[in-house]
């Protein structure tokens, strides 16, 4: 539910202000992220 609020309160008009570069950053922190957590899973054979 907390995550419904937020994506609905999401303002499109002030992302649409703050350009690509937020969602970029975004999505490479997202990659890198699942790639520490993936790495992490395989070093102690959890995966």
């Amino acid at each position: 539910m907390a995550l419904s609020a937020i994506g609905l309160s999401t303002d499109l008009a002030g992302l649409r202000r703050a350009g690509h570069r937020p969602l970029l950053l975004g999505a490479l922190l997202w990659i890198v992220v699942s790639l520490a957590s993936l790495g992490l899973q395989r070093l102690t054979g959890t995966l």
